[in-house]
């Protein structure tokens, strides 16, 4: 049985208190300390994990559950932090940088759709197995075909990344797709240079206005930033340069509630930019190295 987390009991009963202050209600009528205890106790990082703890069914109290799994996750990242690795059990782990890259990922997908993404034991198996193709990303322990066609993208690209980065050879099937095409190179388009644009030049211009707007929605809804847009959402809205929302909505990280909200409050900008600048949003030539030194920063 697991101990239960004084210092995160704390943390809960004061974030009770506030809530209870900021609504004009009892701390009873949020969560008992019986329920708080449990928090404290198994962590939950997900909705459906938080609610198995007891007493947090029901209807009046399941509207604060994200207030409290933001604490919990917050909590966390802390100890994570302050313990580096071992926090994880991964210390020994030989791509550990990549289960670092792979896990914050998940985080923020967790908190962007309200659930859980991959648990510790699958981040960890993908950093160990590094995955080339949705094949090989689906026979991961805990993947499965749901999660392959919602998520493989957005990891096999973070690993495929990472091992340009650290030199590691590719898989047969992509050396083999090299080879090919090195004995029948494609033919080369001409970029026409007026439509050409290079996100490595424009993208970060374009950030610091989504981030300054982004930070003004968080100002006047009385919440810290990453409530409404994460940074590296912010960072793939001014790389993709959505002008609809459907493409908004196609951003990564982005979603039906997102788009509903805010759609009306970035598109604008993206629209503006892009006629101030001259930039075709469909005719994108990156500089990929620059570029994704940026994403990553």
């Amino acid at each position: 049985m697991p101990k239960m987390s004084a210092e995160l009991y704390k943390r809960l009963i004061e974030k009770r208190r506030e809530i209870a202050k900021r609504d004009n209600i009892k701390n009873y009528q949020i969560f008992l300390d019986k329920a708080v205890e449990e928090m404290a106790t198994h962590q939950p990082q997900t909705r459906d994990e938080f609610l198995q703890i007891w007493g947090t069914s029901a209807p009046m109290a399941q509207q604060y559950i994200d207030e409290f799994l933001d604490a919990i996750c917050q909590y966390r990242e802390e100890r994570s932090i302050m313990r580096g690795r071992q926090f994880f059990g991964d210390q020994n782990m030989e791509h550990s940088e990549l289960y670092t890259l792979l896990l914050e990922t998940s985080r923020e997908l967790a908190r962007e759709e309200g659930g859980g993404i991959f648990t510790h034991r699958t981040l960890r198996e993908m950093s160990e197995r590094l995955p080339k193709t949705k094949t090989e990303f689906r026979r991961i322990h805990g993947v499965g075909p749901v999660k392959t066609k919602k998520y493989a993208d957005i990891f096999l690209k973070i690993i495929s990344d990472y091992c340009e980065e650290q030199g590691h050879p590719p898989s047969p099937q992509v050396a083999e797709a090299s080879a090919a095409c090195d004995q029948n190179p494609p033919a080369i388009v001409p970029v026409d240079e007026e439509q050409y644009a290079d996100p490595s030049e424009y993208a970060p211009r374009l950030y610091k206005l989504l981030k300054a707007e982004r930070n003004r929605i968080a100002r006047e809804e009385g919440v810290r930033g990453f409530r409404v847009i994460w940074n590296r959402t912010l960072k793939q809205i001014a790389v993709y340069l959505p002008q609809t929302k459907r493409e908004f909505f196609d951003t990564p990280g982005i979603g039906l509630k997102k788009t509903n909200r805010y759609a009306d409050r970035f598109l604008p900008i993206i629209r503006d930019f892009c006629r101030e600048n001259d930039i075709s949003y469909d005719r994108v030539e990156p500089n990929l190295r620059e570029l994704l030194d940026w994403l990553r920063r």
